[in-house]
């Protein structure tokens, strides 16, 4: 009886993934159909600058933020006021070589953090930019590095401490990156970590930006985490 059981339990199954098996070859196939064997998708179509990409709120809600390309079809940041019936967006960056990469708003009123790069070098920069002023919108270089490889990143922000941010920045090493303080008020900084040992997405701070806890791979492959 048992033998029955299991044979019928195994029939069963089998029709199941059968019945999916089919359902996903006529989904291919209505998919075919409607697009057409021969239609290529264009180069344009996948490689251009999205209309809009990345949207946020900032803190106080007064605006959306967004990505979307500049006339010349480069990636850059806009604003539209949320409250306001009809408003129109507004460019805020004007990059017009490779482009915005991310931003970040901060807790500090109308300031955000931008990250960029060179000409797709990879070497990638912080800068702050103050929109308190929108005929003066000049992005300012959180932290002016070294040549080579040094590069600077956004490590976190809190509610708590709304002028300050913890950046990251690989100046004594290529593969590690200290941690530092940042002030944007004061636009001084401080270093809270000589590191030699942790990968960046390795690290937890807390709301009060300090790090609590640290991974680092283990001999088995896994992680090891420390708390601090």
């Amino acid at each position: 009886m048992g033998m029955i059981v299991s044979t019928k339990k195994r029939l069963i199954d089998h029709l199941r993934h059968l019945n999916r098996s089919i359902e996903a070859g006529r989904a291919q196939r209505m998919i075919a159909n409607d697009i057409g064997s021969s239609d290529l998708i264009s180069r344009k179509l996948l490689f251009s600058t999205a209309e809009r990409s990345s949207l946020k709120l900032s803190p106080d809600g007064k605006y959306l933020s967004f990505f979307a390309p500049s006339a010349k079809g480069v990636k850059n940041l806009w604003l539209q006021e949320s409250a306001v019936e009809g408003a129109k967006p507004f460019q805020v960056t004007f990059d017009d070589r490779s482009g915005i990469i991310s931003y970040e708003w901060t807790y500090l009123p109308n300031k955000l953090v931008l990250s960029q790069d060179t000409d797709g070098d990879e070497i990638f920069k912080l800068l702050l930019l103050d929109i308190s002023d929108m005929n003066n919108l000049k992005p300012v270089n959180i932290n002016e590095q070294q040549k080579g490889r040094e590069m600077t990143q956004f490590g976190f922000k809190s509610i708590r401490l709304p002028n300050k941010l913890v950046i990251a920045v690989n100046d004594e090493n290529a593969n590690y990156f200290n941690l530092y303080e940042y002030d944007m008020l004061t636009k001084t900084k401080r270093r809270t970590l000589q590191n030699t040992r942790f990968e960046l997405a390795d690290m937890l701070i807390d709301n009060n930006l300090q790090l609590r806890m640290v991974a680092e791979e283990a001999e088995d492959g896994g992680k090891v985490k420390i708390c601090i």
